[in-house]
């Protein structure tokens, strides 16, 4: 058996299983009152029956919904978007929307514009193995995943992850196991555990973020310091608080390494950085390739400009630029 699903209305409990399709159990009977068994629906991952009892199948080929007049099963579109993928866990929002998590990303469908969307890795999520999702007080979406927790802003569609160096029970979590109680605590299941929390105190800021400096500079792939007593210094002060580098047409390769003092939750910062009249947009880096490197630089005047932040708030960071 791999899902359960209770109507209370109709007294009635669903149970997918692995490989003998649906079961429709009377628990006024204790009896099997039916089987449904499909090609499609053998394996039955996941199961909801929605505020309006509506039941919702996942398979390893999709969402699907049982028809009870007909009382068979029928395959769930919501717009363009077929979801072919294997479902995990399903999730009706306090708005309607319907969250699926697959093997593949997270769905959101919208069933009254007829429109479907879809999350995964390039949108944020942690892993496209999406388990269990839950809504918080706020609106905000939690996604538990093979590999971490994430809070989705759906107005935004930006997503802030947490993994077990921020205190999960472990970086992997269960299918379907998520559970909210009355009091709007969530809880999620993993291999090391259960993970609580009110969202409310999770999405609660922290301190600022600690100032940005630069560490080292090397030109050509040699450290350069800086000499009070030479005349063709490349850095005009010390690198910690220097603020022009003069790099000579032949030696235009350089590598510039940045940090921030950090020492509650290193492994949250993430930088940025961006060269004024070269790049177009910003270099993401994570705390462990903090360096902006650049080759055979064009002769001209620039203006390296480097960013740090906490995951999840880049629009509070510390800043520091130097000219080049």
């Amino acid at each position: 058996m791999g899902s359960l699903a209770y109507d209370a209305d109709k007294d009635i409990l669903y149970a997918g299983t692995y490989g003998a399709g649906l079961s429709i159990i009377s628990p006024a009977s204790r009896k099997v009152v039916q089987t449904v068994v499909q090609d499609v629906n053998k394996w039955v991952s996941a199961l909801m029956t929605d505020r309006n009892g509506t039941l919702w199948l996942g398979t390893f080929n999709g969402p699907m919904f049982y028809d009870q007049e007909s009382g068979r099963l029928q395959d769930y579109h919501v717009g363009d978007v077929a979801i072919q993928a294997r479902v995990y866990s399903f999730y009706e929002a306090e708005n309607g929307l319907v969250w699926i998590g697959t093997g593949e990303g997270l769905a959101a469908c919208d069933r009254t514009r007829g429109v479907t969307r879809f999350y995964t890795e390039a949108d944020g999520l942690p892993s496209n193995v999406v388990s269990a999702v839950r809504e918080g007080g706020d609106g905000s979406i939690w996604v538990s995943t093979s590999y971490g927790l994430s809070r989705l802003d759906p107005s935004s569609g930006h997503f802030t992850n947490y993994y077990a160096y921020d205190g999960l029970q472990g970086n992997e979590f269960h299918y379907g196991a998520a559970f909210a109680d009355a009091d709007g605590q969530l809880f999620f299941g993993g291999t090391g555990g259960v993970t609580r929390f009110y969202p409310q105190v999770v999405n609660q800021k922290g301190h600022p973020v600690p100032p940005l400096y630069f560490s080292r500079l090397t030109v050509l792939n040699e450290e350069v310091d800086y000499d009070a007593d030479r005349e063709d210094n490349i850095l005009d002060k010390h690198i910690t608080e220097a603020t022009r580098i003069d790099l000579p047409n032949q030696r235009n390769t350089f590598s510039l390494e940045f940090a921030v003092l950090e020492y509650t939750n290193p492994r949250k910062i993430r930088y940025a950085y961006r060269l004024d009249h070269f790049d177009a947009d910003w270099n993401y880096t994570t705390p462990a390739a903090r360096v902006a490197t650049y080759t055979n630089l064009p002769p001209g005047r620039y203006t390296l400009q480097v960013k740090a932040f906490f995951d999840g708030s880049e629009e509070d960071y510390s800043t520091q630029s130097i000219d080049v």
